[in-house]
């Protein structure tokens, strides 16, 4: 009995795995053609974000290109800025030897009036005195021309000392409303060159803006298509899933048919053993009767002798136990053969199976707890009077702090802008002598966030001065430098002009302070401000 319940329970089981095999196919084939309508979707949406990409590459190449010419140009204009402040510091310095050749002249001037009252004195001896009066009584230099006009008893040598001197004063009167023309001539043109660099900003700054946002649309193009190109993947791997779990399904299927055949044959062939041993049991019972009959007949035969007719039923009937013990021995060893069988269970038959190859999956190990690193202390800020000279005078505006927040670091420093600070003068904060500088940088423009030219490691144009007892300053961003490394410079002495290199968004003095090369508050130097 208990055979027979495992093979029904066996054949039950691998019949329902069959039929919930073929359900679920039937089941997941129904989403097939969702998953393909949805890929064609997502094909079409790749298509237009792909399109958008490359119009709006098209178009950040044309405004890279247009930003180049800019600056370009604004470096032109740059040159042109410090062509023309060159050409008034020479005059400058023409003016200043133009002066000295006024002076000169006017001590010419002076010997020559010396001579000229010389002469009126002698006047004044042969008794002409109201000349004399008239020349005397004169209020100034101009005045006393004048009155010399009206002496019209001087000898021809005055009247040509006079015109001498007159000759002289318009000569370098002249020169001087030259030069001075040419000055205003120099500080007009400087002033519309300011205005077309301020101009040529302008247009950089608008066509900073287009670039970011061409440069936002092609990237939220970009991360759409990457969105798609991931939801694309995404279905695929669902419709490889479907005809994989198909496949495995249909496997499932076929090794539950070939299950439950064997177990069909597996029943079959217990049937026949048996049959079988029933048979031959039944052969040997029928034989074993056979002889106990013959015996029987040959016991009766054998009347003569009792002795032996015993000892033949004796034999008969132990011959007859032997065959039933043997039916029977070979009837059990049939059951116990066909238990064996239908006892034999597997991964696939008892639900409690528990493989000995199953291992118990490692456990997650727990991170490791991370140091938190401190926030860096900050420098030390020490108030070291109110001895420094303001870097950029008549601009007080601070446009960036000490210490500001920048995201990613601190600001070491500050910056002083305005809207008129441009080309502006910078002079030291203090006597000392300048150690670095850089004086190479043409990219006189602003620039956009997290851009620089990378000139003096950002700085751009710069200085930076050693004032002794381990104090420096550090002036960065210039347009032009005045002074060179090595140079010594007083307090308040002109060292360069304001301007918007290096790593830079427009123009401002990035203005540091360091002690002992360690940045502080600058501001700690203006108690008063």
């Amino acid at each position: 009995m208990a055979g027979k319940f495992f093979v029904k329970a066996g054949a039950l089981a691998v019949t329902m795995a069959f039929i919930a095999a073929s359900a679920a196919v039937f089941s997941s084939a129904d989403t097939l053609s969702d998953y393909q309508k949805r890929q064609k979707e997502l094909d079409d949406q790749a298509a237009q974000y792909q399109a958008t990409i490359n119009e709006t590459a098209s178009n950040i190449s044309q405004r890279e290109d247009y930003r180049k010419a800019l600056h370009n140009k604004i470096v032109v204009v740059n040159e042109q800025i410090t062509n023309g402040r060159s050409q008034i510091e020479s005059l400058d310095t023409e003016i200043a030897g133009l002066q000295v050749e006024i002076d000169e002249d006017r001590a010419k001037i002076s010997g020559r009036i010396d001579k000229l009252k010389q002469r009126v004195r002698t006047l004044y001896v042969s008794g002409d005195t109201t000349s004399l009066e008239i020349i005397l009584g004169a209020k100034n230099f101009d005045d006393f021309l004048d009155k010399l006009e009206i002496v019209t008893y001087i000898s021809k040598s005055d009247q040509e000392l006079i015109d001498s001197l007159k000759n002289d004063i318009d000569i370098i009167n002249k020169k001087r409303d030259a030069l001075k023309d040419k000055k205003t001539e120099l500080d007009n043109e400087q002033k519309t060159l300011g205005e077309r660099q301020q101009e040529m900003q302008t247009l950089i700054d608008e066509n900073e803006k287009l670039l970011k946002n061409l440069y936002n649309e092609n990237s939220g193009a970009q991360d759409h298509l990457d969105e798609t190109n991931a939801e694309r993947k995404k279905v695929e791997d669902q419709i490889t899933a479907y005809f994989n779990d198909k496949k495995q399904q249909e496997e499932t299927a076929k090794k539950a048919a070939e299950a439950k055949k064997k177990l069909e044959e597996e029943k079959k062939a217990a049937a026949a053993s048996k049959a079988a041993a029933e048979s031959k049991a039944a052969a040997e019972s029928k034989a074993a009767a056979s002889k106990a009959a013959a015996s029987k007949a040959a016991a009766s035969k054998a009347a003569a002798s009792r002795a032996a007719s015993r000892a033949a039923a004796s034999q008969a009937a132990a011959s007859q136990a032997a065959s039933r013990a043997a039916a029977s021995q070979a009837a059990e060893e049939s059951r116990l053969e066909e238990e064996r069988r239908n006892n034999t269970t597997t991964e696939y038959d008892d639900p409690d199976y528990t493989s000995s190859e199953y291992e118990e999956p490692e456990k997650p190990q727990e991170p490791e707890s991370q140091p938190v690193e401190s926030a860096p202390e900050e420098p030390v800020q020490q108030d070291y009077g109110d001895g420094y000279a303001w870097p950029v005078p008549g601009h007080y505006t601070l446009s960036s702090m000490w210490n500001e927040d920048r995201t990613t670091y601190n600001h070491g420093a500050i910056d002083i802008s305005d809207g008129s600070i441009m080309n502006e003068p910078v002079v030291a904060a203090e006597s000392g002598i300048v150690v670095l500088s850089e004086s190479g940088c043409v990219h006189n423009y602003g620039k956009g966030d997290g851009e620089s030219c990378g000139c003096g490691g950002g700085y751009g144009n710069y200085i930076m001065i050693d004032h002794g007892g381990g104090k420096a300053t550090l002036y960065g961003h210039l347009t032009s430098l005045t002074v060179s490394t090595g140079d010594y410079v007083q307090k308040g002495q002109l060292i360069g002009y304001v301007g918007t290199t290096g790593w830079s968004t427009g123009p401002h003095l990035h203005f540091e302070t360091r002690l002992n090369g360690v940045k502080y508050n600058p501001m700690t130097e203006y108690p008063n401000m």
